[in-house]
Parts: structure tokens; sequence; C-alpha cells
């Protein structure tokens, strides 16, 4: 999903790692830097998770991000994502390794 201000494009969130055994999968999103903090994000993840539950029967969707994504984290727990694990070293970025997170929500505690 593409999203889109003014007819130009500011960002899109997606999803892969889809198991329909599981009835799972991952999400993933990108905002261009200069619309970060305007309600994008939140309104797209809120969008496609919606999707995914109530049109593809999922019982749990998830997001990798990394320690020092401070604004991502913040914006999952908002959105009632609980952190699940912590994954060390899994990162590497400016020279360093560093530990990322997988947040989920599920079914039952979607709004």
């Amino acid at each position: 999903m593409y999203i889109k201000k003014d007819e130009e494009l500011v960002g899109y969130v997606s999803y892969f790692n889809y198991n329909p055994l599981n009835r799972s999968a991952e999400l993933g999103i990108l905002i261009a830097p200069e619309e970060r903090k305007k309600g994008y994000a939140k309104d797209a993840i809120k969008t496609l998770t919606r999707y995914l539950f109530l049109y593809h029967g999922l019982n749990k969707v998830y997001v990798q991000t990394a320690h020092y994504n401070k604004g991502a984290k913040k914006l999952l727990e908002k959105l009632g994502f609980q952190q699940d694990a912590a994954l060390r070293n899994h990162y590497y970025h400016d020279g360093e390794f560093h530990t990322g997170y997988i947040y989920s929500l599920l079914l039952f505690e979607f709004e």
C-alpha cells in the first residue's frame, strides 16, 4: 500500500512472510524522513492490520525494528503491539551491532 499526500509518494506499508498455517504475517513500513510524525504510519498500520485481520483471517501481525528506532517502538506500543522478543546484535548500523525487537499484535487485542 502506497501512502500519498497531494499525489506525492510519502511512504509505503506492506506485509510479507505470510504464513497461512499459523495465520500470521510481518509488516514493514517506510515513511520519508520529512513526512514522519504526521500520522501517516499510524493510519497505514491500522488500515493494513484491520485488512489482514478481517479479510485474511490472521491471528497475529508482527513487526521487527531496531532498538534505536524510538519512534517506531513508541508508535507500535501506542497501537497496542507488545514486545515479544529481543534479537541480540541483529542490526549492523553506523559501524556497530544493535539489538532488534519483535513486536506483535494479536487478533483479540485489536480494537
